[in-house]
Parts: C-alpha cells; structure tokens; sequence
C-alpha cells in the first residue's frame, strides 16, 4: 500500500464522516476535509452512523453513494471501517454472514472453513462498496479464564496465540484478495486488561505481554499491512500508550521487523486523556497535544469522536468537524 504522508500533514489523519443532521452539511464538512487534504475517511464508528441507516440498520446503497462522493474527489484517500463481524463493531451487520471471533474459534473443532466462507463475502461487501481498508482483525489473546475487555463481547479468538493466528492469517489474506487493507489490532495486546481503554487508562499485565506479542511475532513478515497502536501501557512504552510511544514503535519496528503502516487508535479515548494528565499535558482538550505525540509514533492517526469528558466518557456520535482542522493545523505549525 502507497501513501503520500509527507506532502501535507492532513495526510497523516484518518477522520470519520461528520455526525450532523442532513446530507448536504455531510457532504459539505468531508469536501471542507478534502480540501485539507485528509489522508482517510472512515464511514461510521462501531457501524453506526444515522445518516446511513434506514430502518435500524445501515443502508449499502447510501454508504456506496457516499464513497463514490468521496472517491470521485480523491481516488487515493483510504476509505476505512470498522468490520470485525458480529454485533459490534461491524458496519455490515445484517448484510454480512461474518459473526464475532468466538463463534468460530471457540469450538471443538475450530470452524476455519466456515469462518473463511463467511469473510470472503464479507470482503467481497466491502469491496463492491469501495472500502479500502478495515481496522480487523484482532490480534488480542485473551487471558485464560478472563471475561474482560475484549473477550466478553466475542472480539477475541481466544486464549490460544496459534488458533488466534491461524483466524488472523486467513482474514488478512482474504481482505487483500479483494484489495481490502486489514489492519491488526490492538498492539501490543489487549487480551487482558482489566479496563475499557475507551474509558481508562490501564497497563498489561508483566505476565501476559508475552502471550499478547505472540501473534505479532508470527504474523509480523508475511501478514498485515497495517497494525493498530492501542491505548494501553506495556514494559516498551516509556509510560505512554502504546500509540503515543515512539519506543513501542520502534520495538514493533525494530525487534519484529515490521515495515508496514503504523495508525494510532482513535485519538480522543479516556485512555488517552488520563495519559496526557499523568504525563504533565493536562486534560489535553483540543487534542493537539495528543495529536503531535501520536504523530511522532505512527504513520497515521485516526480521530472519530467529537466530545470527551474529563472522565475520559463520549459524548455524542463520530464525527471530526471540530478536531481534523485545528490537529492539521497544530500539525503544519510543528512542521510534520
């Protein structure tokens, strides 16, 4: 995959579709985003997005519409979703026959057979619409016997780093068949935090970053393009998350040998905030702190939401109109 990051700063931030009452303003704020020279724009947050649903559910044909307005702009923006399958994070559900990691994994006998079935035509949704790149799969072992964030909600394929990796490889390969970017997720690991890094800041456990690294170690060579930095602390982060670190960077760089694209996880988490205090930044509110940090960590970053409590709580839905052009800005004036 090719992207010019260097050209305008915009480049570097992937922005998902504003959240505001009519098509016209949506349009009007993603061609405002165009302009800027926006490097991605990821349609919808979780699979939700109002403007594209109809009768509870998004509507392909308005997601595709929407694309093609995007595309007919910019033929080299990336066009991103989150995709997992299942009830979450998937902005297919109820066109895909793609379900969560666990309905496949956790079986006597792993359904890789029917698991491939069900992503080529998952893939092949994507493709038709002209999505480019999915934030899946997870990567995340989850710790035996563990029921948290985020193997509760079926996320996670397991607590077996090789059936973990066996599910990963497939879904990777079949999404860049049909010219779809996977982007592993969540590096180094969140198999068994304790808390929701959308809501709070928590470290991995000493005794599991091993297992977490596990399918970073196989994987990393002849897997994914792009991986995720998550919002979570480890031993190689010099006491910043992951996707602030330029030192988890370098070791996912230069220990495994990774040489693929690097994206840093949504920019305006709880997790990120509590970081930015514990950290000397204060709460961080206009996000250019963060946005200048995760710069210098990753190739690209992604900002999705609009409002975020001091308690690290969301408000409201997706949406950049207040966020891309003040980082973009932060981002020209510290000359990246």
């Amino acid at each position: 995959m090719s992207l010019t990051t260097r050209a305008d700063p915009g480049r570097r931030f992937i922005v998902a579709v504003p959240v505001v009452d009519t098509w016209d303003e949506c349009l009007a704020l993603i061609d405002s985003y165009l302009e800027q020279h926006v490097g991605g724009i990821m349609v919808g947050v979780g699979g939700r997005h109002p403007l594209l649903e109809s009768h509870g559910r998004i509507d392909l044909d308005r997601v595709a519409r929407l694309i093609e307005h995007i595309r007919c702009a910019d033929r080299s923006i990336v066009i991103a979703v989150d995709a997992e399958g299942g009830t979450i994070f998937n902005l297919l559900q109820g066109h895909s026959p793609l379900r969560s990691a666990a309905y496949y994994s956790r079986r006597s006998e792993p359904a890789l057979d029917h698991y491939e079935a069900d992503v080529r035509e998952h893939a092949t949704l994507l493709c038709d619409l002209g999505v480019t790149m999915n934030f899946a799969p997870l990567l995340d072992v989850a710790l035996p016997g563990y029921r948290g964030y985020p193997a509760a909600d079926g996320r996670s394929f397991g607590t077996d780093s090789a059936v973990v990796v066996a599910f990963a490889e497939r879904f990777i390969a079949i999404m860049r068949e049909y010219g779809v970017t996977a982007v592993a997720k969540h590096f180094p690991g969140y198999g068994a935090l304790t808390h929701n890094p959308h809501r709070t800041l928590t470290t991995v456990p000493p005794d599991h970053e091993a297992a977490g690294l596990a399918p970073y170690r196989r994987l990393v060579g002849s897997g994914p393009a792009a991986i995720m930095t998550g919002h979570v602390l480890w031993s190689e982060s010099d006491g910043l998350p992951a996707a602030l670190s330029p030192a988890s960077s370098a070791w996912l760089c230069d220990r495994l040998g990774f040489d693929g694209l690097t994206i840093a996880d949504e920019l305006f988490m709880g997790a990120v905030t509590d970081a930015m205090i514990a950290n000397g930044y204060g709460t961080d509110h206009d996000g250019t702190q963060r946005a200048l940090l995760a710069l210098r960590a990753n190739d690209m970053v992604i900002v999705s939401y609009p409002i975020q409590n001091d308690d690290g709580t969301i408000v409201g839905l997706p949406g950049g109109a207040s966020r891309f052009p003040a980082l973009r800005r932060a981002a020209l004036d510290a000359g990246w």
